[in-house]
């Protein structure tokens, strides 16, 4: 899996698809991808878990009858990160080589 970049329609589901689904291919990404997706994907599942609470509470009916989703928790996210290898990606302009277009 390579993630070209932190934004979180990007990284989101990553600790969810390696943690809870069972990935076991390379998770790759630059070193400052590295570096703030923890941040990134912390700050997601904290804010996820307090609309999760806030809606639980004021439609206890409607709760009973929507299956709760399994999300990740922070030692997931841990987990996740622990698994990434850093590399230099190097992006080329296609357009420039017209045979490759």
């Amino acid at each position: 899996m390579l993630l070209s970049h932190f934004h979180l329609d990007h990284c989101g589901a990553l600790p969810y698809m390696s943690e809870i689904v069972g990935y076991k291919g390379p998770i790759i990404m630059t070193a400052p991808t590295r570096a703030i997706v923890p941040y990134m994907l912390e700050d997601f599942r904290r804010v996820a878990m307090e609309v999760r609470d806030t809606k639980d509470s004021k439609d206890e009916k409607q709760a009973e009858t929507v299956p709760k989703i399994q999300f990740y928790n922070a030692d997931h996210i841990a987990k996740c990160v622990a698994k990434v290898k850093e590399k230099r990606i190097f992006f080329r302009n296609l357009k420039q080589n017209s045979s490759l277009v």
